[in-house]
């Protein structure tokens, strides 16, 4: 029993978790300070209006899809892991747009009634062929009833929460490298030995650990610097959060994530 018959729900996928955190120490040791932080405002007490609630559910999911993409990157699933800070990249301009009063919770319970119409229409003739009639009834009902919602493009929200140079940047690169089932985002599956044998193996691709890691962390800091300058601003958080800043730069300084290696260059 191993990796080559058990993959990443087998025992040598934990034990890469160790060995991660040791190569890796100071980016692994960084993303526990960054979550620690994220915990801590959480913990602050906010409004129980419609607008602390939607700031507050935006902010817990921000702190689960980085702590989601930290896990999945220290067991070698670093792809899946920038999928996962693709959302919180996402989840990070919903929360910049409460915060800057550019989108209202009222905005983005009608857009998110407007995407399930969307989904509603796309599923009427299945429903219509497939399903009990009353289903299908309620299903017709709730399209008629929404027939005047709008969803929102995350590239709108973006723009209104004024992060729209970090949507044209690092969420257009996890989307190309990570979330889309591009030929860069599955290349490292292929490859090359020094004797020319080429052949795909399925394996923990650990090579990108580091960027994985340093974009996850990215993504917590923008929103709990969202957070905390609107919500729970004091002189110790904000204090805080530039030393975590700080520290990032240089973390970026030394691993890079963003340069392209010799196989991004190739695939050109």
């Amino acid at each position: 029993m191993g990796f080559e018959t058990e993959g990443f729900l087998g025992k040598d996928a934990e034990c890469l978790v160790g060995k991660q955190r040791i190569e890796f120490q100071d980016l692994f040791e960084f993303a526990q300070d960054c979550s620690a932080m994220a915990m801590k405002l959480n913990s602050l007490p906010n409004s129980t209006d419609n607008f602390g609630v939607s700031i507050g559910v935006m902010f817990a999911r921000c702190i689960a899809q980085f702590q989601g993409a930290i896990i999945l990157a220290e067991r070698g699933l670093s792809i899946e892991s920038m999928v996962l800070t693709r959302a919180l990249f996402e989840t990070d301009f919903v929360l910049g747009a409460l915060v800057s009063k550019t989108v209202t919770p009222e905005e983005l319970v009608d857009s998110d009634l407007g995407s399930r119409r969307r989904i509603g229409n796309a599923l009427l003739p299945i429903s219509k062929a497939d399903s009990h009639v009353e289903h299908h009834a309620k299903l017709k009902a709730f399209i008629i009833d929404n027939a005047e919602s709008k969803s929102l493009a995350f590239e709108t929200i973006a723009k209104r929460a004024g992060m729209q140079t970090v949507y044209d940047g690092l969420y257009r690169f996890l989307s190309h490298f990570a979330a889309h089932p591009t030929i860069t985002a599955a290349s490292e599956y292929f490859v090359r030995q020094p004797n020319g044998h080429e052949y795909v193996r399925f394996h923990p691709l650990v090579s990108n650990t580091s960027k994985a890691v340093t974009f996850a962390c990215t993504g917590i800091i923008l929103g709990c610097g969202t957070y905390e300058n609107k919500v729970h601003q004091t002189q110790e958080l904000n204090t805080e959060l530039k030393l975590l800043l700080d520290r990032e730069e240089a973390l970026y300084q030394k691993y890079r994530p963003l340069d392209l290696n010799d196989e991004d260059e190739s695939n050109k």
